[in-house]
């Protein structure tokens, strides 16, 4: 994504519950961490790609809630994949990212796309 996106993606995250202080930071910056997932323009879904080495991460993969459902899954799977092939261009060989235990419909799709379940905890954060 460019960053003219980030004001889209901080919306769309808004609309799928993310805390506000977690969106409460400077979106003209975005580039080139950020994938999104377009209709008609619209901007429908976001993943953010944090390339390292030996161990990448993808976080805050969203869908626009009210999608229709075939959309939310086929979106989904393109981000995820996309994010991926970013990740491994970049060096990473395995890709990190967080799940809620609330959120079964995503663990299964990242499930049929090869991924493990590593472990249960706690996410933390610091505002740096």
């Amino acid at each position: 994504a460019r960053n003219e996106a980030g004001e889209e993606i901080k919306k769309l995250l808004a609309s799928a519950g993310t805390p506000e202080w977690a969106l409460a930071v400077d979106w003209k910056d975005i580039f080139p961490y950020w994938l999104i997932a377009t209709l008609n323009d619209e901007v429908v879904g976001c993943v953010q790609v944090v390339p390292a080495k030996p161990y990448g991460y993808i976080e805050f993969l969203c869908v626009k809630p009210d999608a229709r459902p075939s959309l939310r899954i086929v979106a989904a799977k393109k981000l995820f994949v996309g994010a991926c092939q970013q990740l491994k261009a970049l060096g990473s060989d395995y890709a990190f990212g967080f799940v809620g235990l609330k959120n079964k419909p995503f663990k299964n799709l990242l499930k049929k796309e090869g991924c493990l379940i590593s472990t249960e905890g706690h996410l933390t954060v610091k505002k740096l």
